[in-house]
């Protein structure tokens, strides 16, 4: 995918979720997402950074997270790449349709992403862990629309390309 490219590496300290969750409603109000875009998009961003972090890393506080937010004209895709052990088998991702079960206390993330983005993928990375690739297509908004997004302390580390 040619376009903007943005980088992040988020290690587990002081509420890291909340900085995942930040950082993706900011890329979506940057590319113009209305209001129930913005909610789907942050929702698959958050449910692919609990799962990484939970079930990838195991909660391990040294292992981090890389979040890589890339658009052009069409699409925008977030990959959420853990460092775990799990192999892509494990999300039963072949079900045709998502499993959200309202009565369980977890185990609904890979559904609400089914359901709620356009397309998501899932790879094992040659550096060992899952990549989680969730894309949506931005229905003719700018893709002009930079993101310079602020480095920010306690955990954060990101960088902006073209």
């Amino acid at each position: 995918m040619s376009g903007q490219v943005y980088r992040l590496t988020i290690y587990p300290e002081n509420d890291h979720f909340g900085r995942c969750y930040a950082v993706a409603s900011e890329v979506a109000q940057r590319l113009g997402f209305d209001p129930e875009e913005e909610f789907r998009f942050v929702v698959c961003v958050s449910e692919a950074y609990t799962n990484a972090f939970v079930h990838g890393n195991k909660s391990d506080p040294s292992k981090s997270i890389n979040v890589v937010f890339a658009w052009d004209q069409e699409t925008v895709r977030v990959d959420v790449e853990d460092q775990g052990e799990a192999k892509p088998e494990a999300l039963h991702l072949d079900d045709s349709r998502p499993d959200i079960d309202c009565e369980k206390s977890g185990g609904r993330g890979v559904g609400i992403m089914k359901l709620f983005a356009d397309r998501m993928e899932v790879e094992e990375r040659h550096e060992g862990g899952l990549r989680v690739s969730i894309s949506f297509r931005l229905r003719g908004k700018s893709s002009q629309v930079g993101v310079p997004l602020q480095k920010s302390n306690g955990g954060v580390h990101g960088n902006q390309s073209n």
